[in-house]
């Protein structure tokens, strides 16, 4: 069997970091609940004045029964994101810092913190093809999946909390294709890592990458 042989890529590896910080959506998701509860607070007042007076707004009743359970929804999700600040992070690392179509790349991951807290780890690799047009005055984006493996997945880390493994895309695949974009179409790639802990919901964190096209000369 003849052996793959590499192009003249670098190869030195490349630690990638999650294209969103839990923090961050930590504090989105506060500042959009204080918002969107601090102007429901208004229709619900009203609406239970009105009714306390014998002169009952419908209108205003129907807004703060349809639109008042969405805050409370907001609020359970803020939870949900304090809770994923103390799930274990992650570290990745490729070798070489990019992948190559045709080409094999090593992925080093890592478990930092007790790995032992959580019930199921798996990395997942992703394509996504995202598309921008316009519909009357908006501007509206699209983003679909065209490509999702599942690298790895480990559900008993008592034991476990680094390891690694090979990516190794074919070259000559039709549905395959390298990251590109353009001024309203994008390829994009990620490795979407997903923890869970024992009774509470799964945090994903995504890793963009960059995937090449097949290498010249090989």
């Amino acid at each position: 069997m003849k052996k793959k042989e590499h192009s003249k890529r670098d190869q030195n590896p490349q630690t990638i970091k999650p294209g969103g910080k839990r923090l961050g959506k930590f504090f989105a998701m506060v500042a959009f609940s204080l918002v969107w509860n601090g102007i429901m607070v208004f229709p619900i007042y009203f609406s239970i004045k009105s009714w306390q007076d014998g002169t009952p707004d419908v209108f205003i009743s129907f807004m703060a029964i349809l639109l008042g359970p969405a805050g409370l929804l907001m609020i359970g999700l803020m939870f949900l994101r304090l809770f994923a600040l103390f799930n274990p992070r992650h570290t990745l690392t490729l070798t070489p810092g990019t992948i190559t179509l045709g080409e094999p790349t090593n992925l080093n991951w890592q478990i930092n913190g007790k790995a032992h807290r959580l019930s199921r780890f798996t990395i997942y690799l992703v394509g996504l093809e995202e598309a921008e047009f316009e519909r009357g005055t908006d501007t509206v984006s699209v983003t679909k999946v065209f490509f999702e493996k599942v690298l790895i997945d480990i559900q008993d880390l008592k034991k476990e909390s680094t390891g690694s493994l090979e990516i190794d895309l074919p070259a000559n695949s039709g549905k395959l294709m390298p990251s590109w974009e353009s001024t309203h179409n994008r390829i994009k790639w990620a490795l979407y890592v997903r923890s869970k802990m024992s009774r509470c919901p799964s945090v994903t964190d995504k890793y963009f990458i960059t995937i090449n096209p097949v290498a010249t000369g090989i």
